[in-house]
């Protein structure tokens, strides 16, 4: 409707959006045009959806947070105002052409505050208005200018924009700009962006308070209103990690810091559905004013998660809870399964302790036993948990095959070694434990990629936009653009994605370096990842179905073979 007003029609407002699954990249400027068109019918849609939201919300006596105008435009809107100040934005990670570099009209700019008064004007008449707004203006994008007095004016700017058309506003603003580009939020630049707007009209979410805290470098955001967040988990990857002995006292500490200026605490991750203990632990940390006791209070959580006291299960999880729960730094942890085939182990890649994962899951599948809870059999949290340890574990052994195999194919050349036979051997071995893995995963309804397919489909209006949002699904978890630019970053451990796609990946990079060894030659390395993108350039726009119910197969009796 904005765009609209200002002058623009459908065809050139279009391109200023993305596909649904790649929205919210969209709104940080990061991205655009990638994965539309989007309806008219599923922007209605969405609309009905959110008062439906916010109805709820309030009735439950919740504040609704709505958006608010953060400088990005139609790339159309220059022509219309050619005397404004827009500009183009660097290119986002390894996009290109028009599906990068977004359109920004600098907070400055007088037009700024007509089209944010506008936004929140008709905003507010269709949705209505609890008064708190989100924006994010630097979110991965660098600033023009590091002057402070450039950025103190700019945050005011976008302030007036909101209170111009709401004098109660208050602007809920991200801090991820500040974590995300240390080196140009320095001291100076961040007090002077966050003192732009008055006093108690702005309240900065401290996104990464769990891994990098930023109220802890600036005095409390130098007395400004900040929120401390658990981000915990970025692209929705799947494994065991977080630190609840951290959970269980940074909060609590940061409130009582001296000059705190902490209002609350909040979650903030991209994804959830996976680490349920993490996440249960940090949604009490509101009503605490005193550290946990983290043994005790995972004690407790076991018997409240399974509904009954197992001496196993509470075995099982304290040796988790020393071995798994105690990672620092949690950026993307994930297994080599579902990343792009290569010879080296990522960087950000976690080493568990095989041997104590090993041991809790013996322990955890023992407590349904006959000898302890077999009542535990059908419990539904308590499969969950078997899946997902199992699902760990067979991940830690297939990384470990991995770099058998990555030093099988590195000493091939050595006369004394018969290296193709140990490639052949373990190759096979890592292809038999993903599909073992995929049947696993099956048997479980909370891991099945048809369940996230049939969702997205469920939106369309046509089936051409059936297509579409099949392949916005598909290609989310998989390459992330058009050519793997972000490839793997929302990948999961689903059944169907790990049989179909990381099955036929791994198997093209064994066939790779089998051919090459007996060939007595070298991989040609640039070949083969221009084969494996093709491979998921394949599986986008393949529209196979895959079962969004959970297959026939036991759980446990999987998991004991």
């Amino acid at each position: 409707m904005v765009w609209k007003k200002m002058g623009l029609t459908d065809e050139q407002i279009q391109d200023y959006f993305g596909g649904p699954a790649f929205l919210a990249w969209v709104r940080m400027g990061n991205i655009r045009n990638w994965g539309g068109p989007l309806s008219s019918e599923w922007r209605e849609a969405q609309a009905n959806l959110q008062k439906k939201i916010l109805e709820r919300q309030r009735q439950m006596g919740m504040v609704g947070v709505l958006s608010a105008f953060s400088g990005r435009v139609p790339a159309s809107l220059s022509s219309l105002f050619p005397s404004s100040n827009i500009s183009q934005l660097t290119p986002w990670n390894e996009f290109q052409g028009n599906l990068t570099r977004d359109y920004v009209l600098q907070p400055s700019d007088p037009l700024y505050a007509e089209i944010g008064s506008l936004f929140i004007s008709l905003q507010s008449s269709f949705f209505g208005s609890d008064h708190i707004y989100n924006t994010d203006t630097f979110n991965e994008n660098t600033p023009p200018s590091n002057s402070p007095q450039f950025l103190s004016e700019s945050s005011r700017s976008v302030y007036s924009a909101m209170s111009s058309a709401d004098p109660e506003a208050i602007w809920l603003m991200q801090g991820w700009l500040f974590v995300n580009e240390k080196w140009f939020w320095q001291a100076p630049q961040i007090e002077a962006y966050v003192h732009g707007p008055p006093a108690g009209k702005l309240i900065i979410l401290d996104l990464a308070a769990d891994q990098d805290p930023i109220w802890m470098s600036t005095d409390s955001f130098y007395g400004v209103p900040y929120i401390w967040n658990m981000l915990h988990n970025y692209g929705g990857a799947r494994a065991l990690y977080g630190n609840l002995s951290l959970i269980a006292s940074a909060p609590v500490l940061a409130l009582h810091s001296p000059n705190s200026s902490m209002v609350g605490v909040g979650l903030t991750p991209e994804a959830i559905e996976h680490n349920p203990v993490i996440f249960e632990l940090m949604c009490e940390m509101g009503w605490r004013s005193e550290q946990v006791d983290v043994d005790d209070w995972l004690s407790s959580y076991v018997v409240r998660r399974y509904g009954v006291n197992s001496t196993n299960a509470q075995e099982a999880w304290h040796i988790l809870k020393d071995a798994v729960y105690t990672s620092t730094w949690q950026w993307a942890q994930r297994s080599m399964i579902s990343q792009q085939p290569e010879l080296k182990i990522p960087s950000y890649h976690l080493d568990w302790n095989a041997t104590e994962t090993i041991m809790s899951l013996r322990l955890l599948f023992i407590a349904s036993s006959s000898f302890d809870q077999p009542q535990l059999q059908g419990q539904g949290t308590y499969l969950y948990d078997i899946v997902d340890l199992t699902r760990q574990v067979i991940s830690n052994l297939f990384d470990d095959l991995h770099t058998l195999l990555a030093n099988s194919y590195l000493l091939s050349s050595s006369p004394s070694r018969n290296s193709l036979s140990e490639i052949q051997s373990i190759g096979k071995m890592m292809i038999e434990m993903l599909q073992d893995l995929d049947v696993l995963l099956a048997s479980n309804p909370n891991y099945l990629v048809g369940t996230w397919i049939e969702g997205a489909k469920a939106w369309a209006s046509s089936p051409s936009e059936s297509i579409n949002f099949e392949f916005n699904a598909r290609n989310q978890i998989t390459l992330w653009g058009p050519n793997g630019e972000i490839d793997d970053y929302a990948a999961k451990a689903w059944s169907g994605l790990v049989g179909t796609y990381y099955v036929s990946r791994w198997q093209y990079f064994i066939d790779e370096i089998e051919l090459a060894v007996s060939l007595n030659q070298s991989v040609d390395w640039n070949s083969y990842s221009k084969g494996a993108i093709q491979i998921g350039e394949q599986w986008c726009v393949d529209q196979s179905p895959f079962p969004s119910e959970p297959s026939d197969v036991d759980t446990l009796s999987t998991v004991y073979s």
